[in-house]
């Protein structure tokens, strides 16, 4: 859990439409002090500001996109205007380096210690996206904000069956696997090389770009 301020105002529509709250309590300013549960994340529709306190804790749960954007394996906007691109959000300092290895234009690097947070260095970013089945954490995407004039492609890994197909319309989910809207696919991945984990390519609203990870 981690604590986080609402503004007085909104505290009706969060506690309406977001069922993670434990506790809240009022405070001076206008503000509302509230304990969140993480599984749940906290207003990642955007129809919420928050003022966030103190260190997040990343033990369980979705972490907040304000710190994947921090992260070193997050591409910067002008990168994620400028066409594909590996998004690695993996925030979580555990032994884990196959995505250094996966990338053939040495666009990812952890080094040592192999606890290291996995860094992109966007300008060598092909956005191939031959490091997304690499990552056991299911933790890489490719963005493509350049799609089209209105769509961004996402794509993402998935371990399911059956495997959707390319012209099938689904729902697209945003990390906690909450709708956010319709999608197409556009592409379905799965050479032998992949060990299973497929890639599936989505069309969605560019707006969504940031949110959708997954789809059902």
């Amino acid at each position: 859990m981690f604590t986080v301020f609402y503004e007085k105002k909104l505290h009706r529509f969060c506690t309406k439409t977001a069922p993670f709250y434990k506790k809240h309590e009022k405070i001076e300013n206008g503000w509302l002090k509230c304990d969140i549960i993480l599984s749940r994340g906290f207003c990642t529709n955007g129809n919420a500001k928050v003022k966030k306190m103190g260190k997040i804790h990343k033990e369980k749960g979705i972490a907040a996109l304000a710190d994947l954007r921090a992260s070193p394996g997050y591409p910067s906007e002008e990168r994620l205007e400028s066409g594909p691109v590996a998004v690695i959000e993996c925030i979580q300092e555990i032994p884990c380096n196959p995505c250094e290895s996966a990338c053939r234009f040495s666009a990812i690097t952890v080094d040592e210690p192999i606890t290291n947070l996995p860094r992109l260095i966007e300008e060598k970013c092909r956005g191939c996206g031959e490091c997304i089945p690499a990552c056991p954490g299911l933790a890489i995407f490719l963005v493509n904000r350049t799609y089209s004039s209105d769509e961004a492609s996402i794509s993402v890994p998935y371990e399911y069956l059956p495997l959707p197909k390319a012209g099938d319309f689904v729902d697209a989910c945003d990390r906690s696997g909450d709708r956010i809207c319709r999608s197409r696919i556009v592409r379905v991945t799965n050479p032998e090389r992949n060990d299973s984990t497929a890639v599936v390519t989505l069309a969605v609203p560019k707006r969504f770009s940031d949110q959708v990870r997954s789809f059902r």
